[in-house]
């Protein structure tokens, strides 16, 4: 019996692990990793979205179609993204509500920086059955800033 649990724990976890990668493999994804600092950010809602600026963050309504969860080591990956050009934020959702309270949850953005504080987004273009991978975001701030 105990034979029997741990060959059906063993499959159970390669079934998953191939999901996740057939997933991958199936659909056009994008990923990355959320860090604040040297720390992986565990949690954060991480979206691929379209026509953000910095200075309009604030009052962007958030789309949970095109968004991913980050593991315990930040990682993420977005599947099924449709062609087009995106903008990547992260939203570490502070007091667990399911929104984005701006002047409370930690959000970062992919893109260029000076001194630590986000200057703008880097705009990312995907095309039908094309991975991106790399898409990381190092710093989380309560915005606006």
């Amino acid at each position: 019996m105990k034979f029997k649990l741990i060959t059906i724990g063993i499959l159970a976890l390669v079934l998953f692990t191939g999901c996740e990668e057939l997933a991958k493999e199936l659909s056009t994804t994008i990923s990355g990793t959320v860090r604040d600092g040297s720390e992986p950010v565990e949690g954060a809602f991480v979206l691929a979205m379209q026509g953000l600026t910095v200075d309009g963050l604030a009052s962007m309504e958030i789309d949970l179609s095109n968004g991913s969860i980050t593991n315990s080591i930040g990682d993420y990956t977005i599947i099924e993204v449709d062609p087009g050009t995106y903008q990547i934020l992260a939203v570490k959702d502070l007091n667990g509500n399911g929104m984005v309270d701006w002047d409370t949850d930690q959000v970062g953005i992919y893109g260029p920086s000076i001194g630590g504080i986000p200057t703008g987004f880097t705009s990312i273009t995907i095309e039908e059955d094309e991975d991106i991978e790399g898409i990381d975001i190092t710093s989380l701030y309560v915005w606006p800033l």
